[in-house]
């Protein structure tokens, strides 16, 4: 296959074992990773829309610079999200945000 043509899979249920790949660029819609592992992989640029990612494990995430919208995460910029059962060194991070808007002067 040409290096530059693109590897098509459409209506298959099988996995893809990809170790030293480069697939820069690929897209996935309407495709069920669940369960699926990645390990030391770069996604830096990635674009993420209408994501389940309920009971999904992040460990060694870099995510500096990301922003994520209508989630529920800390340490990021934050629109339009639920900070409900967050804590931030066991504090919950709904009662910092209330303790904040309580201090600030009235506008």
């Amino acid at each position: 296959m040409d290096s530059d043509q693109a590897l098509k899979i459409t209506q298959k249920k099988q996995p893809v074992h990809a170790t030293n790949a480069n697939m820069e660029g690929s897209s996935f819609n309407d495709v069920n990773l669940a369960n699926a592992v990645f390990e030391n992989v770069k996604l830096a640029g990635a674009k993420f829309h209408d994501i389940n990612m309920s009971s999904a494990t992040l460990q060694a995430i870099n995510l500096s610079g990301t922003r994520i919208q209508h989630a529920n995460l800390t340490g990021f910029a934050i629109v339009d999200s639920h900070l409900d059962g967050m804590t931030i060194n066991g504090i919950p991070a709904t009662d910092l945000m209330a303790a904040y808007q309580a201090g600030k002067p009235a506008s």
